[in-house]
């Protein structure tokens, strides 16, 4: 992967724009570190045969301007790609089409590189796998904080400012700096750009193994032939798979809840803390799917837009098989969601069942310990009584107590008050 197209910006926290250029030719040949300019270059309008490829990891205002003036890109669609809270989306533009998706993921934040595309895969990584992780793991974490701040700038401004956004954005850096646990759902946004002739990527973090998905195009039953719509339905069937993998967790994760809802420990605490949360990642992950099925009818609709060879039959049936995967996505959303529900009204009805049985239990124990309360006091009173000052008045009110207590104690057990 070479390095930058643009100058790096001035602080040196910030992490450096990264580009990637591939041209695959009618023939096969492959050639990669090519510029933006070479690849427009290379395959002009109305060539055919050539496909380019270009990738940006943390793109920079200079950088995403360069791919603007060189693909003729269009602007509100450029500040979508570094835009915060962007839903996933497919919109027409003059001579490209727009989609955004997200690729998800639970378990610790993966701030490693995912690809051979990743600070992991440079040859000659200086310090090994572990200073490449640590590598992107910064540079992630100073784009984000360049980002915040960036954002915060402009709104400080005054201009074009959205202040749900921002005010979103404060309570995040809020509940960082109080030390509140993150979400364990990982999303990592996918920006691209479908040109007649290629595909634009644009990611702003690491997290996406987006070499997997071209080595899926590359290696179809086509060979790569379908061009870049080819390429956008490989990229998008690698997210909708993680989408799949992500709610399969999401149903582990369901699944042993529901196993300590039931068990004989009382996890009520832990199993509060655990379903809430992953009502919360549920709700997060419900807003990043159910938009694909827009997103793939969208792109679907537009197909009239590129030309009668970009559109096979092989295509078509592909993208219809993406489709089902996305409604299935959505419809597993929808059950755990519905778990999630029940999983909570269940744990509620359990409390208030074994509040009941508390009751119950100790109702009973009150009622054996009021017999001798009751007949100790009795012959306490300063009264003769028979058996008084004698000792088979203390044996006979100690049966009297045994017996009494015995008996209550049977009759709450065989009523499973106790």
């Amino acid at each position: 992967m070479t390095d930058i197209i643009a100058p790096a910006p001035a602080s040196d926290s910030l992490p450096s724009p990264r580009f990637r250029g591939v041209l695959w030719h009618a023939d096969g040949r492959v050639v990669e570190g090519l510029s933006a300019r070479e690849l427009a270059d290379a395959t002009p309008d109305g060539a055919r045969g050539a496909t380019f490829w270009v990738d940006v990891l943390w793109p920079d205002e200079e950088v995403l301007a360069e791919l603007t003036r060189t693909f003729a890109l269009d602007t509100n669609a450029i500040e979508d790609t570094i835009a915060y809270d962007e839903r996933p989306k497919a919109t027409r533009h003059p001579g490209h089409l727009f989609v955004t998706a997200y690729a998800t993921g639970i378990g610790a934040v993966p701030d490693g590189p995912t690809g051979p595309t990743g600070p992991a895969g440079r040859p000659g990584a200086a310090g090994g796998p572990d200073a490449a992780v640590a590598e992107a793991a910064a540079a992630n974490a100073a784009f984000a904080q360049w980002a915040d701040t960036d954002d915060e700038a402009d709104t400080d401004d005054g201009a074009d400012t959205d202040d749900g956004a921002v005010r979103r954005r404060r309570r995040r850096r809020h509940r960082r700096r109080e030390g509140v646990a993150p979400s364990s759902l990982r999303a990592s946004r996918v920006s691209m750009f479908v040109l007649p002739r290629g595909i634009v990527t644009v990611r702003r973090d690491d997290r996406f193994d987006v070499d997997r998905a071209v080595s899926r195009w590359r290696n179809g039953t086509a060979g790569g032939a379908e061009g870049p719509l080819g390429l956008l339905h490989a990229i998008l069937d690698v997210i909708v798979d993680g989408h799949l993998d992500t709610a399969e967790q999401f149903d582990d994760a369901l699944e042993d809840v529901e196993d300590r809802l039931f068990d004989d420990r009382i996890h009520d605490r832990s199993v509060q803390r655990t379903n809430y949360r992953l009502r919360k990642e549920l709700v997060h992950f419900r807003r990043l799917v159910l938009p694909m099925r827009d997103v793939v009818s969208a792109i679907v609709r537009h197909r009239d837009d590129h030309d009668s060879d970009a559109w096979s039959k092989e295509l078509s049936s592909d993208f219809a098989d993406l489709f089902d995967h996305v409604l299935r996505v959505a419809e597993w959303t929808e059950s755990l969601r519905e778990l999630v529900t029940t999983i909570f009204e269940t744990n509620l009805s359990l409390q208030d069942a074994r509040l009941n049985t508390v009751m119950k239990k100790l109702t009973g124990w009150a009622a054996i310990i009021a017999v001798p309360t009751a007949i100790t006091g009795w012959f306490g009173q300063n009264v003769p009584y028979p058996g008084s000052d004698e000792v088979s008045g203390l044996i006979a009110s100690t049966v009297a107590i045994v017996t009494l207590a015995l008996l209550l104690f049977v009759v709450f057990r065989r009523k499973d008050w106790i």
